[in-house]
């Protein structure tokens, strides 16, 4: 997560820091939330991650990488997309969810592919997407002291909510609710 956060913040990718901003995000909220960016290079975050002493094998398990179908080695799963770590109750992340780039601010697509508006990490050892919920630690110390919890449609809306002071806000991950 660190990685990524640390590419939205490269003067390279400073278009995507100021997509965030237009889009109501505040400096700080993208700190809190530690919102990120994976860019479009699909061997940019395998090659950081075995620089770092991680295998192919763990990328793919932990659901940062894909095995490649053209060859050996993994490619970004993550790519051209603002990221969403999402933690566990206690504030450990275990997923990201990735929202794509509009159109003028990415590459192309070839053929007829159209790329999912948000995608998530695929369940693992540590993340279930259908028993989990975006912002669920920041929304339990809430609820702690006596704040409702609100059930929003996705991340943007719950860390709107959240930087608006309603820091009970939650959202589905796909097949959530």
């Amino acid at each position: 997560n660190k990685w990524f956060m640390q590419q939205m913040r490269e003067p390279k990718h400073k278009d995507v820091w100021h997509y965030a901003l237009e889009r109501g995000l505040k400096p700080e909220t993208l700190d809190q939330f530690r919102i990120g960016f994976a860019p479009a290079d699909r061997d940019a975050l395998p090659a950081y991650l075995k620089s770092k002493g991680f295998t192919d094998k763990e990328m793919v398990d932990s659901s940062l990488a894909r095995q490649s179908k053209k060859g050996s080695g993994v490619y970004a799963f993550f790519r051209d997309r603002l990221m969403f770590p999402v933690t566990d109750g206690r504030g450990r992340i275990v997923a990201f969810g990735g929202r794509i780039l509009p159109d003028h601010m990415r590459v192309p697509e070839t053929g007829d592919y159209t790329p999912a508006k948000y995608m998530n990490s695929s369940d693992t050892l540590l993340f279930h997407k259908g028993r989990m919920v975006f912002n669920e630690s920041l929304a339990r110390g809430a609820a702690g002291q006596g704040q409702p919890i609100i059930i929003t449609e996705g991340y943007m809306d719950a860390i709107a909510l959240s930087q608006a002071g309603f820091n009970g806000a939650v959202a589905p991950l796909g097949t959530a609710l």
